[in-house]
């Protein structure tokens, strides 16, 4: 294949770039009240993943998104289900979404030296986790319990598997 058809090609696929938020959601079936408001209606969040950008904006599993770039989400839940997805489509990679997020939970954290640590195990055996780590090593967890509303802006990504986020470099000009 020559260097311009490779050219061509990468070309028509860099323009196929699906925006990615990077969760997975589920039908709201209560209504939540939060700061003398009531939801009836919203978007539940049932998993993030990680290294996305709604993994990096701080959006949790249990979320409920009640409202999109100022859109309220007083609306059926399938209706809502539908519009979620064709906003988010409807953008591109790298724009960003504010919402509003109810969430009814705990957060939790775990530093060693007053550096995050993801490692589950630092929670199911805090004893053992640092058995394996020099003298003097820090260990903090906390655990917080939230409810209300949140402010989260979401910077979109290239979903997986789109030809945009499988596009490689061009090889170098062969003489």
């Amino acid at each position: 294949m020559t260097r311009a058809a490779l050219l061509a090609l990468s070309l028509l696929f860099a323009q196929d770039q699906r925006p990615f938020m990077g969760v997975s959601t589920i039908e709201f079936p209560r209504e939540v009240k939060s700061d003398g408001q009531t939801f009836k209606h919203g978007v539940r969040i049932n998993n993030v993943t990680p290294g996305t950008g709604a993994d990096k904006a701080g959006l949790l599993s249990g979320d409920i998104i009640v409202e999109m770039d100022g859109v309220d989400f007083e609306r059926e839940t399938k209706e809502l289900l539908t519009l979620f997805r064709e906003s988010i489509l409807a953008r591109k990679p790298g724009d960003t979404i504010k919402m509003k997020v109810f969430r009814d939970g705990v957060q939790t954290a775990a530093t060693l030296n007053d550096e995050p640590i993801e490692n589950p195990d630092a929670w199911d055996d805090p004893s053992e986790f640092l058995k394996d780590r020099q003298p003097g090593a820090k260990m903090q967890l906390t655990a917080e319990r939230v409810k209300g509303l949140l402010d989260i802006s979401v910077t979109l990504g290239v979903a997986p598997g789109t030809a945009a986020s499988n596009v490689k470099p061009l090889p170098p000009n062969e003489k």
